[in-house]
């Protein structure tokens, strides 16, 4: 498997599945998988591997700037789930922890794109996580979840809009879109 296709999916998939796993299985896989993603995430930057293509098209590729944020959303990621293994409400564990490895598996995913499709799936997804941390509030946290869940989705909006404005833009001049690769 391609390593930069497992940094990204191995945390989303934890996170994904962690909802159902009993809390020693969570707490282990957790911390295993993030200490490996850190452990691949230091070789790829002292040894640059390739990209992740699909039918030629390159979704996710390592580049210099990519690889030292990775480092850090590695290590920041690792630390952030050791310490709220400690720290963290019996009540939240449950549900934060998973959190944190969707966090970090759609933070990974940002870095690496070089796709405009994958930056925003993976933009998305971290939006929505951002929802569900809102959510972890209780009822309070309902309606503050879903207005920063608005403004997030609102500020995608115009990020499309530009894009597709710059697009048109290029087009009717006869280039190549600069802003759209």
């Amino acid at each position: 498997m391609n390593t930069l296709l497992f940094l990204v999916a191995a945390p989303l998939c934890l996170g994904s599945v962690g909802l159902f796993l009993p809390a020693f299985l969570k707490k282990l896989g957790g911390v295993g998988l993030l200490a490996y993603n850190l452990y691949l995430t230091l070789l790829l930057f002292l040894k640059p591997s390739g990209a992740w293509a699909v039918n030629g098209v390159v979704l996710l590729e390592s580049t210099p700037l990519s690889r030292v944020m990775a480092l850090f959303i590695g290590l920041l990621g690792l630390l952030i789930y050791v310490y709220s293994l400690k720290d963290l409400p019996r009540e939240y564990e449950g549900k934060s922890l998973p959190l944190i490895l969707l966090t970090i598996g759609s933070a990974l995913g940002v870095v690496f794109s070089t796709h405009i499709i994958p930056l925003f799936i993976f933009w998305g997804l971290s939006g929505l996580v951002l929802y569900f941390y809102a959510l972890l509030g209780g009822t309070g946290g309902a309606e503050e979840a879903k207005k920063s869940f608005l403004m997030v989705g609102g500020s995608d909006l115009f990020l499309l809009l530009g894009l597709a404005v710059c697009r048109v833009k290029t087009e009717g001049e006869g280039g190549e879109p600069a802003c759209v690769s």
